[in-house]
């Protein structure tokens, strides 16, 4: 129930999430420290924690397009912020009771704005960005060794950026490869080696039906083969529409097709293979089709299943024919 509740109030957003808690912990030992020292009270430095707050509620439970927008610039703003507070220390308040915490915490938070820029925005802007505020920093005053280590710090959360990229690329190349590697190009179906691949690891009760186009070199000696492709487009349309919730749709090229398909599902192959090529049928009269099944038995390999179903098929044809 909690998590429901907190889920409900951050909408199921982390990046929002993140920039709220961005500026808490600044926020709240300002707030401690005021509780117990009222001097520390600055009118500039309220309005700096408070425009910090305000940005991270809106970017977490603002309107959509608020969001939207502050997930693009609150880590710029909150970047901004830190050189607001640093320079108001320095220059404008140099006297404030509150002066030398706000001094210190800069440096601290610095490495937290950096993080969030790298987390929210493209590496090149982020290390603009960062890079631009530690320069000031560097140039109104702050240590060499911070600088030094913040340098350091921005080179690393450079080169981790890089190196995911790198690696998201590398993936989305596997990706393209296997999908190449397992899908028929021309209807977009599963090919014959992604059904080999799903017989072996198949289990007993699982159906196998085996469906072969009837009518397709009719349909390409007397329209051409585009509307050969076009047929063959249209049942692996059909298919994938049909067939049961956990099912696949297979082409295994030229005018054969497979279902694999969930325990006490197989018994309906015909059926939806009928379904599917009586819409084919109002644009091509010719294409018909025939169809094999078998269920898988324990112990069976995978090409012995294949074969009862091809069979089975071929059986179908032959009654048709007769």
């Amino acid at each position: 129930m909690r998590r429901g509740r907190l889920r409900r109030f951050y909408r199921g957003d982390p990046r929002g999430l993140l920039l709220l808690w961005t500026p808490l912990p600044g926020a709240l030992a300002y707030g401690v420290a005021l509780l117990t020292q009222p001097q520390l009270v600055s009118a500039v430095y309220l309005a700096l924690v408070g425009t910090g707050l305000a940005v991270g509620l809106l970017a977490l439970t603002g309107p959509t397009r608020v969001r939207t927008a502050l997930h693009r610039a609150a880590p710029q703003v909150y970047a901004l912020l830190l050189l607001g507070a640093w320079l108001a220390a320095l220059y404008l308040l140099p006297d404030h009771p509150a002066t030398p915490g706000v001094a210190g915490a800069v440096p601290l938070y610095l490495p937290l704005i950096s993080a969030v820029l790298f987390a929210q925005v493209a590496p090149g802007t982020a290390v603009v960005w960062s890079g631009a505020t530690l320069l000031l920093l560097g140039l109104t005053g702050l240590p060499v060794p911070l600088l030094v280590a913040h340098a350091a710090l921005l080179v690393a959360l450079w080169a981790w950026c890089h190196t995911r990229a790198q690696l998201a690329r590398s993936e989305a190349r596997t990706q393209a490869l296997h999908d190449l590697a397992h899908q028929d190009p021309l209807t977009g179906l599963l090919n014959r080696r992604a059904l080999e691949r799903d017989l072996v690891r198949a289990a007993e009760g699982w159906g196998l039906a085996v469906i072969d186009v009837d009518g397709l070199k009719r349909v390409n000696d007397t329209l051409g083969h585009a509307a050969g492709d076009d047929l063959l487009r249209r049942v692996a349309y059909g298919l994938a529409r049909v067939a049961p919730p956990g099912s696949r749709a297979y082409r295994l090229g030229g005018d054969e097709f497979a279902l694999l398909l969930p325990p006490g599902t197989a018994e309906a192959a015909e059926q939806l293979v009928a379904e599917v090529m009586r819409e084919v049928r109002t644009v091509y009269a010719q294409g018909g089709a025939s169809v094999g099944t078998a269920c898988w038995r324990a112990g069976e390999a995978p090409d012995a299943w294949f074969t009862r179903a091809d069979q089975a098929m071929y059986r179908h044809k032959g009654r048709a024919r007769g």
